[in-house]
C-alpha cells in the first residue's frame, strides 16, 4: 500500500498537520506512518500526573505501533497504540484494523526527578521504523498551589476517587454497601423501563463510575458498554461487574466531552445519570449529540439532571450557593431547568422527547429518528 491509498481526508503528504472542522487532525510521522498527540498541549502544567494521549497508525495495520514517552531522556512509559480510535478508522479505512490505533500514558510526578520543568519525548516505533511523535515541555505546579478546573474531568474524578469509598460518596453520596445498591437498583429499573431495554440491545453508559448502574443493567441486555473519563472509577467497575461474573460487558476511558472511541449508530440504548450536574453546559449539549451520533436509528437515549425548579432541587442550590467562591470544589453539583434539557435534545435532532419534572431530578428521553 502506498500513502496514496490512505484516505486524502486525513492523510498527510508532508509533516504539516491537516486539519479542518470535521476532520482528523494528522502528521505523517515517517514515510508509512502517521499519527498525533492529542494531550498535553503547549506549555502544560501538571501537579500530580499528565497525560501523555493521542494515535498512531501504520500502514501496515493498526495495533502495530508502540508508544514509548521518555522524560528528560529517560524512558517512563511504554505502551501499545491499540486503543479503539473510531475516528481513524473512519479517516484511515483502507488500512487494516486502522480503529485499533490510540494510545493513552499516564505519567506520575512522584516518579520523576524533582524540577520545575520536563522535557518530555514521545516516540512511535512500528514495522517502518520509528519516529518521533512530539517533543515538548511540562511545568510542575507544586500541589498545594492547585485548585483544579472544572473542565479538567479526568484529573477531577480521578482526586476523588483514589479508593472505592471515595468514588461511592462521589457517586451516591455515600460509602454504605446498602445505599449503593438500593440506587443502583432503582436508576437500572428506571432506565431501562423509560429505554424499552431488551436482552438484544448493545447498551452504553456515560459517566458509569463504579459501576452502580451498570451492574444492574448488564444482565438484561446483550452488551453493556461503561464509559468514565476517570481511569480509577474505571477500575473499580471493572471489578464490580468481574466479581459478579458478568462476562457481556467492556469498558472505555473518555476524554471529556465527547465519544470519539464509538463508531456512529452502533449503540440500541445510550444513557447518562447522575452525571451532567458535574458538567458544563456546553459539555452537557456535546454529550447529548454525540449520544445521537452514536445511537443506531430508532434507538433510546436517556438523560438527566438534578432540578433548579424543583424544591428539593432549589434548596440544594441555595445550599450550594453558600460556598465561598474561591474555595468551590471542582466537582459541585450544578442544576438544570427543563427546558434547557428539552433544547439539548431537540437541537441534536432527537425526536418524541419526553421530559419529567420531579422534586429533585429532571428526566430526559428521546429516540434518533429513523
Amino acid at each position: 500500500m502506498t500513502v496514496s491509498d490512505v484516505s486524502t481526508t486525513a492523510a498527510a503528504t508532508s509533516d504539516e498537520p491537516v486539519s479542518s472542522a470535521g476532520e482528523l487532525v494528522t502528521h505523517q510521522l515517517a514515510p508509512g506512518m502517521f499519527g498525533h498527540l492529542d494531550e498535553p498541549g503547549p506549555h502544560h502544567a501538571f501537579s500530580e500526573r499528565f497525560v501523555v494521549r493521542g494515535w498512531a497508525l501504520s500502514q501496515s495495520g493498526g495495533g502495530q505501533i508502540t508508544v514509548v514517552v521518555r522524560v528528560d531522556g529517560t524512558e517512563v512509559e511504554r505502551v501499545p497504540a491499540d486503543l479503539v480510535r473510531a475516528d481513524v478508522g473512519a479517516a484511515f479505512a483502507t488500512i487494516d484494523q486502522s480503529h485499533r490505533a490510540g494510545f493513552s500514558a499516564q505519567v506520575e510526578h512522584a516518579r520523576l526527578n524533582p524540577t520545575d520543568q520536563y522535557r518530555v519525548e514521545v516516540e512511535a516505533i512500528g514495522p517502518e521504523g520509528s519516529a518521533s511523535l512530539a517533543d515538548f515541555v511540562v511545568t510542575w505546579i507544586p500541589p498545594a498551589s492547585v485548585h483544579h478546573a472544572r473542565g479538567d474531568y479526568r484529573v477531577v474524578w480521578d482526586s476523588v476517587a483514589t479508593n472505592l469509598g471515595d468514588a461511592r460518596v462521589s457517586v451516591c453520596g455515600s460509602p454504605d454497601d446498602d445505599e449503593w445498591e438500593r440506587t443502583g437498583q432503582v436508576s437500572a429499573a428506571t432506565i431501562a423501563q423509560v429505554t424499552s431495554m431488551t436482552v438484544n440491545d448493545r447498551v452504553l453508559e456515560i459517566g458509569c463510575g463504579a459501576g452502580r448502574v451498570g451492574l444492574h443493567l448488564a444482565p438484561v441486555c446483550r452488551e453493556w458498554v461503561g464509559a468514565d473519563v476517570s481511569a480509577n472509577m474505571l477500575d473499580f467497575a471493572r471489578q464490580s461487574l468481574a466479581d459478579s461474573g458478568l462476562l457481556n460487558v467492556a469498558f472505555q476511558q473518555l476524554q471529556g466531552s465527547d465519544l470519539r472511541a464509538f463508531a456512529d449508530a452502533t449503540f440500541d440504548v445510550v444513557y447518562c445519570t447522575a452525571v451532567f450536574m458535574h458538567l458544563d453546559e456546553w459539555d452537557r449539549f456535546r454529550y447529548v449529540t454525540e449520544m445521537f451520533r452514536v445511537l443506531k436509528p430508532g434507538g433510546h437515549v436517556y438523560y438527566d439532571n438534578m432540578s433548579l425548579v424543583g424544591e428539593e432541587g432549589w434548596a440544594l442550590f441555595l445550599e450550594l450557593a453558600n460556598y465561598d467562591p474561591v474555595k468551590r470544589p471542582p466537582n459541585i453539583s450544578k442544576t438544570s431547568t427543563p427546558t434547557e434539557l428539552r433544547w439539548y435534545g431537540e437541537r441534536a435532532g432527537f425526536v418524541d422527547l419526553d421530559v419529567s419534572l420531579g422534586p429533585l431530578w429532571i428526566t430526559v428521553t428521546a429516540v434518533k429518528p429513523r
